[in-house]
């Protein structure tokens, strides 16, 4: 990875880019071997243009940019089910710098933002194709099995990790 990475807030200019990097995030040939067309296609609707306004209009959106360039996502907002923890969703990275860090970085600026420092616990809806990454991050599954939704047609994880404050030794 050459460049400067920089991970910030999101800025209504960065639609575009966030839209376009979701896009090939669901190219990969991981999420070929876990998940059918349809499931990717329906993911690809879900994400539209719309729905990420509406996310960084909800939550605390962030982008990292290398070199200019858009290459991961990510956002914090309340768990709505659960007021009392944080959830973390729209956690994505271009598959051409996939594997060097970015999402782990990414996720580590979720968890140390302010409004997530707020909580004891938070919490994601991970595909299955994420789940050992978020493992490796602390996160535990909430059941022990996978959860169905979208009328049959994804798995996915729910996870929690409990919240390290600022300060605070684990």
């Amino acid at each position: 990875m050459h460049g400067e990475l920089i991970i910030r807030r999101y800025e209504e200019k960065d639609l575009d880019g966030i839209f376009e990097m979701i896009g090939k995030a669901f190219t990969t040939p991981i999420l070929d071997r876990v998940y059918e067309d349809e499931v990717k296609t329906y993911w690809l609707g879900e994400y539209s243009k719309e729905y990420i306004a509406h996310c960084a209009a909800e939550n605390r959106l962030y982008v990292a940019e290398l070199d200019g360039k858009i290459v991961a996502s990510g956002a914090v907002g309340i768990y709505v089910e659960e007021p009392d923890k944080a959830y973390i969703s729209a956690v994505f990275t271009d598959p051409t710098v996939q594997g060097k860090g970015l999402g782990s970085r990414m996720m580590q600026t979720l968890e140390q933002d302010e409004f997530t420092q707020r909580f004891d616990t938070v919490y994601i809806t991970a595909a299955l194709s994420a789940a050992r990454f978020y493992q490796k991050l602390g996160y535990t599954f909430k059941f022990d099995v996978p959860v169905i939704i979208l009328d049959g047609i994804l798995d996915v994880v729910y996870m929690e990790k409990p919240v390290s404050h600022a300060g605070e030794k684990m």
